[in-house]
């Protein structure tokens, strides 16, 4: 019932095997004491059964670690146990201070060899490591040993939000400035986005491609007025970087840059030269936004730009419109409509996620109200509305996962359409989570808005409105943004949201009469 709706971008470092569900795993926060080595064995003399056992505490687990790794051991037992002990570092159920423990004693090990194979895993583990305790461990000790190749993957963890961490306490940003003195972390993911390191490729990514991403997410992040990114884009030393070329192109497109890693994803698929339909799209659309006016232009973003090209060919009058006469038009709009409000999160009222107009309206930019009043006009067609419930009978049908997909213009029919993008087997968690399939990011990037359902009940309510979840996920990926929740046998509520927690509750979407 309450959707978590997660984005699909689990980087997996390569030649590492690393469970598939490590990114979602909450982190523990905290320093791991070190580990005496005075602890004993309490199965039998063997510290290596207690280290693997599942069944006692964390505490003795981790003081057992360094008895198994023992350099006084003879050296194939301890090859043996450091063979047991690695698949730890990469499990999610893993202790933090046992993955330190085995970290500590594998640096500590008197082969050359053992050493330079841990500090690759630490490279490996520290992009995606869910737990602050082994964070701030590797980056301590990157910054202890100078290691500078650590750089890449710290500006990658860096990247991730860390709730309730202040910026200046992130352990990455403080072995950035150990190890890249008298730079800034802005002028450090800079010089990663313009030459991130070549470490080879998947199947599906160059991991060149994933250091630039995660490295303009932390520059975008950390510049929030776009000063700094400003005057980076400016200092000529960027010209003919296809990088930087890119960036300035999405500027003078969209009149807007790139906010995330998944965002600047998006704007390369955009301007990916082998996508026909791509190039046509660009065209109108920098043609339609380029006639906005400076007060229009504020707060534009990447997902204005199909709302605006949209409503240059169907709804022209709204492009000549100023935000406050926008605004009136869609809460006449929405005048009268009932408004369901989510109450199943026990969010505080300083945590509450209003959602009427009257309440949004005033922290919605130009270009989000026009994309609230065009998705609103896409929910009033009758193709629209039919198909919408046809997916949502079979989302109920389905208990392994929540359906969702996106919602575009057809210019060949002259009418909105709604594409399912049913979850990949492997994702279909829950069925109260949706989980948007690479496919479904990678082919939506023209598209007006992705949605999804809450549908396991028929009277669900108290769940109509996204999630916390959801909320995040719109702002990771930057999209326009609807559920639609079932009320009975006959109403879905629509809820608009997109990133910044602004949701706008679009009225009910009833079943089409038989």
């Amino acid at each position: 019932m309450s959707c978590r709706w997660a984005g699909v971008v689990a980087l997996v470092t390569a030649g590492v095997r690393v469970a598939a569900c490590l990114a979602s795993v909450a982190g523990v926060v905290g320093v791991v004491g070190v580990v005496g080595c005075g602890s004993s064995s309490r199965s039998g003399g063997d510290p290596l059964k207690d280290a693997l056992n599942p069944g006692r505490r964390d505490a003795d687990r981790a003081a057992a670690v360094p008895l198994a790794l023992d350099p006084s051991r003879p050296e194939s037992d301890r090859m043996d146990a450091k063979r047991q002990l690695e698949p730890l570092l990469w499990s999610p159920a893993a202790a933090p201070e046992v993955k330190v423990a085995i970290l500590r004693a594998l640096l500590e090990d008197p082969s050359e060899s053992v050493r330079t194979e841990t500090r690759e895993q630490m490279r490996a583990l520290l992009p995606r490591e869910p737990s602050r305790a082994v964070v701030l461990f590797i980056s301590e000790r990157a910054a202890e040993g100078g290691w500078a190749d650590f750089v890449p993957p710290l500006v990658r963890s860096y990247s991730r939000p860390v709730p309730g961490v202040p910026e200046g306490e992130r352990a990455e940003r403080k072995a950035l400035a150990a190890l890249a003195p008298g730079q800034t972390p802005e002028r450090v993911a800079w010089g990663l986005y313009l030459d991130p390191p070549d470490e080879g490729q998947t199947r599906h990514l160059r991991w060149r491609d994933v250091y630039q991403a995660d490295a303009w997410g932390l520059l975008a992040r950390l510049d929030a007025d776009g000063s700094v990114r400003d005057e980076l884009l400016r200092d000529p030393s960027g010209n003919g970087n296809p990088r930087v070329e890119m960036l300035r192109r999405s500027r003078s497109v969209f009149r807007a840059l790139p906010e995330s890693a998944e965002q600047i994803r998006w704007v390369g698929r955009l301007f990916d030269g082998r996508d026909a339909k791509n190039a046509s799209w660009l065209s109108e659309t920098e043609r339609a936004i380029a006639g906005l006016t400076n007060e229009q232009a504020v707060g534009l973003a990447l997902r204005h730009a199909e709302p605006v090209r949209w409503a240059a060919s169907c709804r022209p009058e709204w492009l000549g419109m100023g935000r406050s006469a926008l605004l009136s038009e869609l809460t006449r709009r929405l005048s009268g409509r009932d408004t369901y409000e989510r109450n199943a999160d026990n969010r505080s009222r300083e945590d509450r996620v209003p959602e009427r107009i009257a309440e949004t309206g005033s922290r919605m930019a130009w270009g989000d109200v026009l994309a609230a009043l065009v998705l609103d006009e896409a929910l009033s067609g009758a193709g629209v509305v039919e198909t919408l419930w046809r997916y949502a009978e079979a989302d109920r049908k389905d208990t392994t996962t929540e359906y969702g997909g996106v919602i575009e213009w057809d210019a060949s029919g002259g009418a909105f359409v709604v594409v399912l993008y049913p979850p990949w087997a492997g994702q279909r968690v829950s069925d109260e989570r949706f989980i948007a399939s690479e496919d479904m990011v990678r082919e939506s990037d023209r598209s007006l808005a992705h949605f999804h359902f809450h549908v396991k009940e028929t009277g669900n309510a108290r769940f109509a409105g996204p999630s916390d979840e959801d909320l995040a996920y719109a702002q990771s990926q930057g999209r326009t943004c609807v559920v639609l929740t079932s009320l009975s046998s006959r109403s879905l509520n629509a809820d608009y949201f997109q990133p910044g927690r602004v949701v706008v509750d679009l009225g009910e979407v009833l079943r089409p009469a038989r």
